[in-house]
């Protein structure tokens, strides 16, 4: 198993974790390289290949570009759900 960036999960961050995977906070994270807000942004797929094969074009965006989920209404008060960019990558069963 290897992580998105081609590295083995011991050496990830984000430790345990899969790509994609979603995570709700209890407050913001600025600037962090590993987490991304699910606000509906749009990602590059040269970029992100592997998320994108993920999630494709479910939630928006046309090539060379895909989109985010966008949570921030899905999210209790106070609270923000962040996407794994980092991490093992699920296997198709």
């Amino acid at each position: 198993m290897l992580t998105a960036d081609g590295s083995p999960p011991e050496s990830s961050p984000v430790r345990d974790s899969f790509l994609g995977e979603l995570f709700l906070v209890p407050f913001e994270l600025s600037r962090n390289n590993y987490l991304t807000l699910c606000d509906g942004k749009e990602m590059y797929v040269a970029t992100q290949p592997y998320l994108y094969q993920l999630l494709g074009n479910k939630f928006g965006g046309t090539n060379p570009r895909f989109a985010l989920p966008d949570l921030r209404e899905a999210a209790p008060s106070q609270f923000n759900y962040y996407l794994n960019l980092s991490g093992a990558i699920p296997q198709k069963p």
